[in-house]
């Protein structure tokens, strides 16, 4: 311990000695270590996060894929949950859930929450208690419990108050009442399970098996037997659904996947981009090592005479390698330390960014420096020092005793040896960076294509409400026509609107894709048939969002149900299905499914494309149905007009002047809606766009280091050929061409590793490779940019050397 403190202190005032090379060395460490530390929080907040129920691990989701109908993770049917709780002997508990908005009215303003009927067993699954009161019984029917309700923690601390006797209140949801029986804890919220209130249900009626058998609609998950693996789980779950259809109990062609509960938490787009962002931050971390190996080895030449002294004085390989060791330990250790400050920093700018959405907002609340980061944080600095400080420490710690104590050994020029490894390491940072810059400018690229979309309409001075009726005084579709019909004619007189309007779906929000055909164009089979974006729309909505008409007519207040039915279709319709017709009368058959019974509609109108969906690169067929035709329980309310702050609360009075129990979920203006689906695209492109701009930084800094010090050790060379009458430019272009070459040979060897990165996205987003190639010949431009910045300054002071005082020593 006396040895380990002395060298301690030895290494303390070797950093003091060089403090120029230590702040340089600990700033890289602290940019490299500290944002791999924030973004790692991220991965272990979101992607390892362990749901907060016991033994997570055994609970799987059962899923069905159907490759033939594109669906990946269908939900289950009745009849499937049916044989699955019956054979499925792997299972220890398996229950199923159904999720519906409903509305909870009483002690204040109605509300709009995410309401579950789940079987009995649904919290024995899951393993955790009630905080206050009791789940639902397993020994009891359902019938006897129907009418209690479990509710969550957040809807009794928001709507009660927190009230500690909230067990056994009344509960009305959608006109029913129902009583509390338990409150769940904090932690049992995910976001697979975002909900407020459970009640219980059976879901299968053995007379009615058969016709539940095309309704897909159980969340169905399953607590594991001990030792049995998710593998084996998955078999026997094969076999039960095979057995099913052999028996026509369910349609063929579908096929189980068990996921683990931590995986369905998390999108998988989700996921890619968090795992992607790792990556880019890790090749940021090695871009940083190895300057920080480039920094060690022009610092050990620098040294060369006093490890040739340690040498003669006795001190052996081991010793001097300690002692190198050593002191990149005590800078990995400052340069961890700032780095956790900076992933603090870092989290703090994350959780105030991921705040576009409650969903997001409630993920980026997980994020956390725990103690699996400072973990992290403690290996990668190890890591770090031992595999890029470990080449520099080998190489020092065998110094040449002749040369390194003959008088001027500070001037001594490197050996080949040492020249080719620093130059190997810019070598690679160059090329690591330009792979970085290839990767973030193929993202970056999408996020501005995303940005300068053509939106074809005007989104300024638009405030939306959403609505969703329910309940039993709803469910005919003429009571839906009349609320929204009078809801918007009362928001119409209201001072300062000029348009209201209601419609299904806003732009860029991926509307449903509807099946039709063009009269005198059938299709072959069901399946070839054209699809586009369908909105359902009220009479001046056109007016409202500013969507221009072409041709044609608008809707109007007399397209009712009885009179014959009509649609508006897009320009891009006409152009890809009516390019040498007027459209303007043809008739259209529209169908709600596969099988389904078209509806013949006459075309009316065609207006302006409208954008469907974020990051949308080309034009696509759009289909407007009057609502009055096709009544909906949910749709948008559009205003145009008067200022958002006091329209919002008289908007409000109008709706509840119809229903006093209507709830509104969310009134905004149009332009936050679309700042909003942007907004994790925009935040990931603007991270990314920085990272790659630090590791052109990097690499720029580890060129300018080798310049530097050859400009340095070379000292004596510059002077003799300006004294011998080489001219400023010569010396210029000698410095400057060591610095481009090594970027060069980075940039080529970077360009060729970079080469499939713009078809994988291209083929990811249907987009255009030459198009996307541009970042192919940005890129080493930038490159070769940085690098001569990075030489110009070296070169400079290499042309003002004075051949006197350079010769001085020779």
């Amino acid at each position: 311990m006396e040895t380990v403190c002395q060298e301690v202190r030895y290494g303390l005032r070797m950093l003091r000695k060089y403090p120029a090379f230590s702040l340089t060395v600990i700033i890289t460490f602290c940019l490299g270590i500290g944002l791999n530390s924030a973004i790692f929080s991220m991965v272990s907040g979101i992607l390892l996060r362990d749901p907060p129920v016991k033994d997570a691990e055994r609970i799987v989701v059962i899923t069905l894929a159907n490759p033939e109908k594109g669906s990946d993770r269908n939900q289950v049917s009745a009849p499937e949950f049916s044989a699955l709780r019956q054979q499925g002997h792997f299972f220890k508990e398996i229950g199923a859930a159904t999720y519906d908005d409903l509305t909870i009215t009483g002690l204040g303003e109605p509300e709009r929450i995410t309401a579950a009927e789940v079987t009995p067993n649904y919290f024995e699954l899951f393993a955790v208690p009630a905080r206050a009161g009791r789940t639902f019984k397993v020994t009891e029917s359902v019938a006897k419990q129907k009418f209690e309700a479990v509710i969550s923690y957040d809807l009794w601390q928001g709507r009660y108050g927190g009230d500690p006797g909230i067990v056994g209140k009344p509960l009305t949801l959608s006109k029913k009442t129902y009583t509390v029986i338990g409150v769940m804890p904090a932690e049992f919220k995910y976001a697979f399970l975002p909900c407020a209130v459970w009640t219980p249900a059976p879901f299968v009626a053995a007379s009615s098996l058969s016709a539940q058998r095309d309704v897909r609609n159980l969340n169905v998950l399953a607590r594991l037997i001990d030792g049995v693996s998710i593998q084996q789980a998955q078999t026997q779950t094969t076999t039960i659904i095979q057995g099913l259809e052999e028996a026509g109990l369910t349609d063929k062609g579908w096929a189980p996947r068990l996921v683990g509960l931590r995986e369905i938490l998390v999108e998988p787009n989700v996921r890619i981009a968090i795992l992607f962002l790792m990556g880019v931050v890790g090749f940021v971390l090695l871009i940083a090592c190895a300057n920080v190996a480039g920094l060690f080895l022009a610092h050990s030449v620098a040294r060369q005479n006093e490890f040739a002294v340690r040498a003669a004085l006795g001190a052996g390989r081991w010793q001097l390698m300690r002692q190198l060791l050593g002191e990149g330990l005590l800078l990995a250790l400052f340069g961890g330390t700032l780095g956790m400050l900076l992933a603090f920093i870092g989290l703090k700018f994350l959780r105030a960014s991921l705040s576009f959405d409650a969903q997001t907002a409630w993920l980026a609340g997980k994020i956390e420096v725990n103690a699996a980061v400072l973990l992290f944080t403690i290996v990668v600095s190890c890591l770090t020092v031992l595999l890029f400080g470990l080449m520099p420490a080998l190489q020092s710690s065998t110094p040449d005793l002749h040369t390194g104590l003959r008088e001027g050994a500070r001037t001594a020029s490197p050996s080949l040896r040492r020249t080719r490894t620093r130059g190997a390491i810019v070598v690679g940072q160059v090329a690591l960076a330009m792979v970085l810059l290839v990767s973030t400018g193929e993202s970056v690229q999408l996020v501005v294509t995303e940005a300068r979309a053509r939106l074809g309409f005007d989104p300024q001075q638009v405030l939306t409400v959403n609505l969703s009726l329910s309940g039993s005084k709803y469910a005919d579709p003429t009571k839906q026509a009349e609320f929204f019909g009078e809801v918007v004619e009362r928001i119409q007189r209201l001072p300062g609107v000029q348009f209201a309007g209601a419609t299904q779906v806003l732009p860029e929000s991926f509307p449903t894709q509807a099946a039709f055909e063009v009269a005198g164009q059938p299709a072959s089979r069901a399946e070839d048939r054209p699809q586009a974006g369908s909105y359902i729309v009220s009479a001046d909505y056109f007016h409202v969002m500013r969507i221009p008409l072409l041709k044609g007519r608008q809707f109007s207040l007399s397209d009712g149900a009885s009179a014959p039915k009509v649609v508006i279709i897009n320009q891009t319709f006409m152009k890809r299905f009516l390019p040498k017709t007027d459209p303007i009368g043809t008739f259209v058959s529209t169908y709600p499914n596969l099988s389904g019974v078209p509806d013949s509609r006459e075309i009316v109108g065609i207006v302006g494309d409208v954008i469907d969906r974020v990051g949308q690169s080309d034009d696509v067929a759009q289909m407007y149905v009057p609502f009055l035709q096709s009544p909906l329980s949910a749709m948008i309310v559009v205003t145009r007009g008067g200022d958002p702050a006091t329209l919002t609360p008289a908007v409000r009075e109008s709706i509840w002047a119809v229903d006093k129990d209507q709830p509104i979920s969310g009134i905004s203006t149009m332009r936050r809606v679309l700042d909003g689906k942007g907004a994790g695209d925009r935040l990931l492109g603007g991270l990314l766009g920085s990272l790659a701009a630090l590791a052109l930084g990097l690499a720029a800094t580890g060129i300018y280091g080798v310049v530097s010090h050859m400009v340095e050790q070379r000292t004596q060379e510059i002077g003799l050929r300006i004294a011998l009458g080489a001219e400023k430019g010569n010396v210029f272009r000698l410095v400057v061409g060591g610095g481009v070459l090594l970027t060069a040979i980075g940039t080529t060897v970077g360009f060729l590793l970079a080469m499939p990165i713009p078809r994988m996205f291209a083929t990811a987003h249907q987009d255009s490779w030459l198009r996307s190639s541009v970042v192919l010949a940005i890129a080493p431009a930038l490159a070769m940019g940085a690098a001569l910045l990075a030489c110009y300054i070296p070169a400079r002071r290499a042309m003002r050397v004075n051949p006197i005082v350079a010769l001085r020593h020779e």
